[in-house]
């Protein structure tokens, strides 16, 4: 064990047998503990509404309304544009290859285990060459095509017979916001919902946008400010929140109570336990 840790962790410096063996004991020492689990759930107890509970639920929406913001929202169109890697691929000539193994072969220029250096073969390194080549080839392709449709866009906005048009599909988002990075048709992609919202204005068409082997233009169809919803609107959520932070704050002062058990008593867990019913 100790070999490795020289090997792995210590691999570029000399460390000295303290190191060593700190790095030993930290690697080897286990820890045994014991804990109490005190659900906020036994706290929040279904109870009649009352007038005074309204109230206070009000306060409580007055003081919060942050929790409750719904954040700013956008609706776009977008066209997806797949980049024709496989057709690349097929389209990929042997002279082609060769020609590309000849100018970069610094590339493929690679020391074997005794330290030798030696230049991966043509038939080696081809399949590689084929998927950069093929690559280069699909994002030129894909970038002319979404050209020539910025082009059509700007004589016609309409995204739907413009994607038809060239043989592609067009969606539409419905609203999101930019804290879910998810953009509903698309998935889960931060870098494109941050450019979903840099579009200003209603009508507004993004720059294509690569994400992995897609091209995508994005047509804004309307924002929506950030806004707190009216305290009729969410009564119940809010009365929901209320009484799960209520259930916390219970629980936590539970926690406080038992935890001084064990500091002023000496009492184990085990003990708390016992006396106050938890497994």
């Amino acid at each position: 064990l100790i070999l490795k840790l020289k090997t792995t962790v210590f691999n570029e410096v000399s460390p000295s047998p303290k190191d060593i063996e700190a790095a030993f004991i930290k690697a080897e020492t286990k820890a045994q503990i014991s804990y109490l689990v005190i659900p906020a759930g036994d706290f929040n107890q279904p109870t009649m509404v009352s007038a005074t509970e309204n109230v206070e639920i009000m306060n409580y929406y007055n003081q919060n309304k942050d929790l409750f913001r719904i954040p700013e929202q956008v609706n776009i169109e977008y066209i997806d544009i797949p980049l024709p890697l496989e057709k690349a691929k097929e389209n990929i000539s042997e002279e082609q290859i060769k020609s590309y193994h000849e100018q970069h072969s610094e590339e493929f220029k690679q020391k074997d285990s005794q330290g030798k250096e030696k230049t991966l073969t043509i038939l080696q390194a081809g399949p590689s060459i084929r998927e950069k080549l093929a690559l280069e080839t699909a994002r030129t392709q894909a970038n002319a095509l979404a050209g020539n449709i910025q082009t059509e866009l700007a004589k016609n906005a309409n995204m739907q017979k413009t994607a038809e048009k060239f043989g592609l599909k067009a969606g539409q988002s419905g609203f999101f916001s930019e804290r879910e990075m998810t953009i509903p048709g698309i998935g889960f992609v931060p870098l494109l919902t941050r450019e979903a919202f840099r579009l200003e204005y209603a009508g507004a068409i993004s720059l294509p946008i690569q994400w992995q082997s897609h091209l995508y233009i994005f047509k804004l169809i309307e924002r929506k400010p950030s806004v707190v919803p009216p305290f009729e609107q969410i009564q119940e959520q809010v009365r929901t929140r209320y009484k799960e932070d209520l259930a916390n704050k219970k629980a936590r002062e539970r926690a406080t109570e038992l935890l001084d058990l064990v500091k002023k008593q000496g009492k184990t867990l085990e003990e708390i336990s016992q006396v106050a019913n938890l497994a």
